[in-house]
């Protein structure tokens, strides 16, 4: 699949605008990301780490397997990943995904309601697309659904790759509960502001491009497809637990 590409809404920041919108300052170290974001490794299928291991065998005598080590080390140094793409230029795309510092955390927990995420992915994958290099869209699965996963990496393999898109699967959950699904993202996004969204939920390019302010978090994504409200507040830290109160809510990382 072509990754959709739309025009950034006159009204709203221009991508890459350095004080508003979701190109300003990152908050998760630069060395850290490709660690977080080693699923984007995974659904690519790009990586070989028996190729990597015998090309690169200071990785064995660090004690480290190869997937680690390349997230760790190898990315870094411009390795290649498999005998298909040996050099740094030819997986210069994987390589930018995994380093590249993302302003929004779009995260979408999923649990038994596919057709909540059929619904709502592609738009809001198409409406945001102007700025698919400073934000992320993370759809974390809590269930045993591999249709609708493999769905995912069917139509969206473009948006994949690129890191725009997200795919990781969690433990399932006896039942759904909303604290414990929200927490599970807070070692895997990767922006500044996290905002939290339900599978039904639709988030516009306006929305995105809202400026941030420094004494209050800015609500992006926020926008439930019915009924659904939304809720503010400043973290302590990346480890700051969600609100479980609202059905849509976002937090900007201090």
């Amino acid at each position: 699949m072509t990754a959709s590409t739309v025009e950034s809404p006159k009204s709203a920041a221009k991508p890459g605008a350095p004080a508003h919108g979701p190109a300003a300052a990152h908050a998760v170290p630069r060395h850290r990301l490709p660690r977080l974001r080693a699923d984007i490794l995974d659904n690519t299928a790009a990586f070989d780490a028996a190729w990597y291991a015998r090309t690169y065998p200071d990785a064995g005598l660090l004690g480290m397997e190869p997937r680690r080590h390349y997230l760790e080390h190898g990315c870094f140094l411009g390795r290649g990943v498999s005998a298909a793409a040996p050099r740094a230029g030819q997986c210069r795309r994987l390589a930018t995904a995994l380093k590249r510092p993302r302003r929004i955390s779009y995260c979408i927990p999923v649990m038994n309601r596919p057709d909540d995420i059929r619904g709502t992915l592609r738009r809001n994958l198409h409406a945001n697309a102007a700025w698919r290099d400073a934000i992320e869209f993370i759809v974390l699965f809590f269930d045993r659904d591999e249709e609708t996963r493999d769905w995912i990496r069917r139509e969206f393999a473009e948006d994949l790759a690129d890191g725009y898109l997200r795919l990781l699967v969690s433990d399932r959950l006896d039942g759904w509960h909303f604290g414990k699904a929200k927490n599970a993202f807070r070692n895997i996004a990767t922006g500044s502001v996290y905002s939290s969204l339900d599978g039904d939920n639709f988030v516009t390019a306006e929305e995105t491009a809202a400026p941030s302010s420094s004494t209050t978090s800015a609500v992006v994504g926020a926008t439930a497809a019915a009924g659904g409200s939304a809720c503010r507040w400043r973290s302590t830290g990346r480890s700051a637990t969600m609100n479980r109160s609202c059905r849509a809510s976002t937090t900007r990382w201090t």
